[in-house]
């Protein structure tokens, strides 16, 4: 399931106010949170010398953000599941769903997430192109292998 965020008040008084001393890029990430926009789509907008996963945990840690499909707290395993959601919509911009529904239905354990994304590869190598897969395959690997 894609992960949907929502700003607290204060998060909304740190976008309208800037009430808060919030960094360029935190503050930027903290715009693109707007219970609309998946997790996966988040990343995708952001630079990649950010470090979203690590802005968005510490922006809920700080109360600026929750997750608004329920109670279950935002963790680095949760928003690392979603960075891979978000490579393989990169890699695959059309007819991506089964390859992501496999990395969503996955636990949140690195070795969980290691099968689901050889799961993927497997697919997209059968599917579209053994190129693409072997490219993601390395992508996610080292996505995992950086946040474990």
């Amino acid at each position: 399931m894609e992960l949907l965020l929502k700003r607290t008040e204060k998060g909304e008084d740190a976008i309208h106010n800037r009430v808060y001393d919030l960094s360029q890029e935190k503050r930027w990430v903290l715009i693109l949170v707007d219970s609309k926009t998946y997790v996966s789509d988040i990343f995708n907008k952001c630079s990649d010398q950010w470090s979203p996963i690590k802005d968005l945990l510490e922006l809920e840690q700080d109360g600026f953000i929750v997750n608004s499909m329920g109670s279950e707290a935002i963790s680095s395993s949760l928003l690392l599941q979603q960075k891979l959601v978000a490579e393989v919509k990169k890699f695959i911009p059309e007819n991506y769903e089964k390859a992501v529904n496999k990395i969503h239905n996955s636990q949140l354990d690195s070795a969980s997430l290691i099968k689901a994304v050889n799961s993927s590869c497997m697919y997209i190598n059968l599917t579209i192109s053994q190129d693409i897969a072997k490219q993601l395959k390395s992508r996610l690997t080292q996505l995992i292998e950086m946040n474990s």
